[in-house]
């Protein structure tokens, strides 16, 4: 199976990358994202691959995106701007 989520970016800063995160009723699924920054005020569509078998039923996706704080450093989690996602319904 897949995950497909539309994310946008607000105006102030570059979002460097995102690290996505399932909640499944088997196990959690956390992955950081290639090719996933984001430009001030761009949006980013993902189709992410999930194996239901290991991880089971999504109860909860969590986006966090990782940003520069100062140059020449590596991007930081910015948890306070996340994304959290309940109630997922199956697309058919």
């Amino acid at each position: 199976g897949f995950v497909k989520f539309l994310v946008e970016n607000g105006p102030i800063i570059n979002i460097e990358k995102i690290q996505f995160t399932a909640i499944g009723s088997k196990a959690p699924y956390n992955t950081l994202l290639s090719d996933s920054g984001i430009e001030k005020g761009f949006t980013l569509q993902k189709i992410i691959p999930y194996d239901f078998n290991t991880f089971g039923d999504i109860k909860k996706i969590k986006i966090i995106p990782r940003i520069v704080i100062f140059e020449n450093e590596p991007p930081l989690l910015c948890p306070d701007q996340s994304i959290t996602i309940e109630n997922i319904q199956e697309c058919e």
